[in-house]
């Protein structure tokens, strides 16, 4: 034990946004995305904001589910870009949701899509479940950014689509 004279305070400041957050990480498909529905200006001015990022193998997953190899080719297939970017959108909750703040349990969370996400915690394991019943991880939680938080996810959550 050392004693100290003063208070030792760690640089609290985050200058990141989901941008730069998912660049560093590699999520080199979330930014695709979010560049070709432009939606990074949502993202980032939005006052308070969770991300729920899909790792590059979520992408993957999902391009192989749908039949089709490029996010361009998915863009196609669902037939418009205002349907890929409610995908997008899907993945946001306007509001700072840290891990440490949901409940156990089922909690149902609201997104800028504007439809509902289950977000589920058992212990320290925390799932989201879209409205289509698929459930999916949150493998890396927690990653602050300047207007809220991002979590990375083990898939693509799909909204109602009709």
């Amino acid at each position: 034990v050392h004693v100290i004279d003063g208070v030792l305070i760690p640089d609290l400041s985050v200058e990141d946004n989901v941008v730069e957050v998912a660049t560093s990480a590699g999520l080199t498909q979330l930014v695709a995305a979010l560049t070709a529905t432009s939606l990074i200006d949502t993202l980032v001015q939005s006052t308070a904001i969770t991300i729920f990022a899909p790792n590059d193998q979520a992408f993957a997953n999902l391009l192989v589910a749908q039949g089709v190899t490029t996010l361009t080719e998915l863009a196609t297939k669902l037939g418009s870009l205002e349907k890929v970017q409610k995908v997008i959108k899907y993945h946001a909750v306007p509001s700072v949701i840290l891990s440490t703040d949901i409940a156990d349990g089922d909690n149902t969370v609201s997104t800028l899509a504007g439809e509902e996400l289950t977000v589920t915690k058992a212990g320290n394991v925390v799932t989201i479940t879209d409205v289509v019943g698929l459930t999916y991880n949150v493998v890396t939680a927690d990653i602050t950014i300047e207007n809220g938080v991002v979590h990375v996810i083990d898939g693509v959550l799909l909204p109602t689509l009709e």
